[in-house]
């Protein structure tokens, strides 16, 4: 299961898990020691609060929007607010997968969401599946573009309508896949973390920048690959039966590593990035290894690779941010 986060009140000597996993864990340390004391606490300030660390961005599926469930070899039209752990949810044409988690959980919370051919109803920064875009933010969508229905890439359908309405329930399922199809739409199960401020924001809301610099990733790229870890832990080796969430509804699985990409994003300055984006490289290498692996195998033979690389001593990789 995985674990609660930590006191936001702890000293600033103590470890601040900045990606949560279970169990034995290798670390990738970053040293804090050398940098002044105030730097050191502005990053530990940044990643160790434990809540969205996002400025209120949640991005997800209201509770009224239907998914198609395969069970004993039936399928059903289930409303998402019923979805539940281990549910085999269609992520393709043909294609079922069990969902190992929920990004966003919130069965309470209203909020304004958008929604698509009167069919699809999600956040204005979910991404969805848009022919010669890749998965893009709803917020980017446009009368004319081409979306795939009932997850198949061949079955193209024009968007005719986009409009905003307010509905119940924040709902963010994770499968294998990273896909799911949603009232009858092919969609991603991530959402983009990068939102225009203003109307002159040059900011990409579908591109991963890093200080104002695009990396050329896209968010259900970049997403796919820093998900892997939760992937292993609750699909691969074992099932997260329970999980635990923020008070907004958001998994603890997410919570640090997202206050984490805003503060190296948007809010250190630049020295303080870079440091940090070059302690991370080996770990998302590593990781960018395995998910190429993990989407050219079958399940065996990825479980087989992260056997190995557990017996190496790499169970559930997490990066850690230090101070001496």
């Amino acid at each position: 299961d995985a674990p609660t986060d930590a006191p936001t009140d702890a000293p600033t000597d103590a470890p601040i898990a900045v990606t949560a996993a279970g169990g034995d864990q290798s670390e990738i340390t970053i040293d804090l020691s050398d940098l002044p004391d105030e730097v050191a606490d502005e990053i530990l300030d940044a990643v160790g609060e434990g809540g969205s660390g996002l400025g209120g961005i949640g991005g997800c599926f209201s509770g009224d929007n239907m998914v198609m469930v395969q069970s004993n070899g039936k399928r059903e039209s289930v409303a998402m607010k019923d979805l539940q752990l281990g549910d085999y949810v269609q992520v393709s044409k043909e294609k079922y997968e069990p969902i190992y988690s929920f990004a966003h959980h919130n069965s309470d919370a209203t909020m304004d969401y958008i929604q698509v051919n009167n069919q699809v109803t999600l956040s204005d920064n979910h991404l969805i599946a848009v022919k010669d875009r890749g998965f893009i933010p709803a917020s980017m969508l446009e009368v004319g573009n081409v979306i795939f229905a009932d997850g198949n890439k061949k079955q193209e359908e024009r968007v005719n309508k986009i409009e905003s309405r307010t509905a119940t329930g924040l709902y963010a399922p994770l499968t294998p896949s990273n896909t799911i199809v949603v009232s009858g739409y092919l969609a991603s199960c991530y959402v983009s973390l990068q939102v225009k401020k203003t109307s002159d924001d040059t900011t990409r809301a579908d591109i991963v920048q890093v200080q104002g610099f695009s990396t050329g990733l896209s968010f259900h790229f970049l997403s796919s690959i820093v998900q892997l870890p939760h992937r292993m832990a609750c699909y691969y080796f074992s099932e997260c039966k329970e999980e635990q969430y923020s008070e907004d509804g958001i998994s603890t699985w997410m919570t640090k590593p997202k206050a984490l990409f805003e503060y190296v994003t948007a809010e250190a300055n630049p020295f303080i990035t870079a440091m940090l984006m070059t302690a991370l490289i080996p770990l998302f290498a590593l990781l960018g290894f395995v998910f190429a692996i993990e989407q050219s195998m079958n399940f065996w033979m990825v479980t087989a690779l992260v056997v190995t690389l557990l017996f190496a001593g790499r169970r559930h990789l997490v990066v850690k941010i230090k101070s001496a």
